[in-house]
């Protein structure tokens, strides 16, 4: 567990074609369900998957030394009735090596307090990109359910600029209640699971240990423990702590419990190091450190919004002075 390897290994692919509908039940007063009470279903690589979610409204080259430099061909995804891994993290599962494996990230992430993009994936890669969380629209009362909103469009409807280090603040400022499309902000802290699986779906084809990959999720209020029966001490990673699940890249559409906010995981990367993901958990944005044609093919995925960065840029809601 945890050995790198420094050749390409044959590897079946687990990611599934993924189906996924976000619905909500009706509230009993007829009206719009409240916010922020969300019930979802869908077809992952695990199969058959059913969640509820509660949350509350939040106001390239590889890595030096990497050998997957060279590694650019996307890893066809598998049809979704190929055997997969379970749906949910148990703490059998955990990195036997997460102190080690994570030790190159800890040794090359730009301090916390510069609050730049490094301090969230580490330096060393040859390229970043953000990965814009979408808001959603209101319940529709016809069944149809929600409609993700990207950034652009919200800037397009409140006169600002869509840029790199655009901020959600920054961009709603000039939209009127009446004018209002989205009844959601973007959830912080994670990648939903469609948007992980299309992200995972290029990055395996990145990376030479696609087999051997590691997720971290941040141990906070106690969910990790609560959900998958980890009692062991987290890992510190940067400046926050981690529990530390290894497996296969298509264990990205797991997750840690059946109703909790945080599901997929906050930092992950495989063995080799060619790239990693990060989504903290008070931010509405994923940065991804990579190889420049990575990034490049992240950025062209038509069902993500993903803008490349520099490593330094800010992650402040200051840092949008274009809309200031």
């Amino acid at each position: 567990m945890g050995q790198r390897h420094s050749q390409p290994v044959a590897w079946k692919p687990i990611i599934g074609i993924l189906t996924y509908a976000v619905v909500r039940t009706s509230p009993p007063h007829g009206g719009r369900p409240l916010t922020g009470q969300r019930s979802c279903s869908g077809t992952s690589v695990a199969g058959s998957r059913t969640c509820a979610r509660r949350r509350s409204r939040p106001a390239g080259g590889s890595f030096i030394g990497s050998p997957s430099s060279d590694v650019t061909t996307v890893v066809p995804v598998a049809d979704a009735n190929e055997p997969g891994p379970g749906s949910q993290w148990d703490a059998s599962e955990l990195a036997d090596s997460a102190e080690a494996e994570s030790r190159w990230i800890e040794q090359r992430l730009a301090p916390f307090r510069a609050h730049t993009v490094s301090s969230i994936v580490p330096t060393g890669f040859e390229s970043y990109c953000r990965i814009f969380h979408p808001a959603w629209t209101a319940y529709a009362p016809d069944g149809s359910g929600e409609r993700p909103l990207r950034w652009n469009e919200i800037a397009a409807l409140s006169g600002a600029v869509s840029h790199p280090a655009m901020e959600w603040d920054s961009i709603v400022r000039g939209v009127s209640e009446s004018s209002r499309t989205w009844a959601d902000p973007p959830w912080p802290g994670e990648l939903k699971v469609n948007e992980a699986v299309e992200v995972a779906t290029v990055l395996a084809g990145h990376t030479t240990t696609p087999d051997v990959c590691f997720f971290a999720f941040t141990a906070l209020d106690n969910m990790v423990e609560s959900f998958s029966g980890v009692t062991s001490r987290p890992t510190k990673v940067g400046k926050r702590p981690f529990h530390v699940f290894t497996g296969p890249i298509g264990r990205i559409a797991s997750s840690i419990g059946p109703s909790i906010a945080l599901s997929r995981p906050n930092l992950w990367w495989p063995s080799d190091a060619a790239w990693c993901v990060g989504s903290d958990a008070d931010l509405m944005t994923t940065y991804v450190g990579a190889s420049r044609s990575c990034v490049e093919q992240l950025v062209a995925l038509q069902s993500i919004e993903a803008m490349t960065v520099p490593g330094d840029q800010s992650i402040l809601r200051s840092a949008d002075t274009v809309n200031d």
